[in-house]
């Protein structure tokens, strides 16, 4: 994919950096849906949820995109990072969230 297309135009674009640029979003909606809930389960279904309405129900109907289930997959690994951080960061202060 050519640097000027209207994706990520950094200099330090790599193959299926997309991947990470999802990971990292929904790793934010992670631990925000953790933090909101308490529940690390909750946080990793919703941002599952979301990602497959944003796959397969929004990118379905945008001319020029497609569905792409490592998308998905990175939407639900980065929000699983996300919620696993808050835990990890509320254990370590000595807090639970549940």
């Amino acid at each position: 994919m050519p640097l000027g297309d209207g994706s990520l135009d950094f200099w330090w674009r790599f193959e299926h950096d997309d991947k990470v640029a999802h990971a990292a979003l929904y790793a934010v909606l992670g631990a925000l849906v953790r933090v909101a809930s308490g529940r690390g389960s909750v946080a990793v279904a919703g941002g599952g949820l979301i990602g497959i309405v944003d796959e397969w129900v929004v990118q379905a109907r945008v001319p020029g995109r497609h569905p792409d289930p490592f998308d998905l997959l990175a939407d639900v690994v980065g929000a699983a990072l996300g919620a696993w951080a808050v835990g990890a960061f509320a254990r370590r202060r000595g807090r639970t969230l549940e």
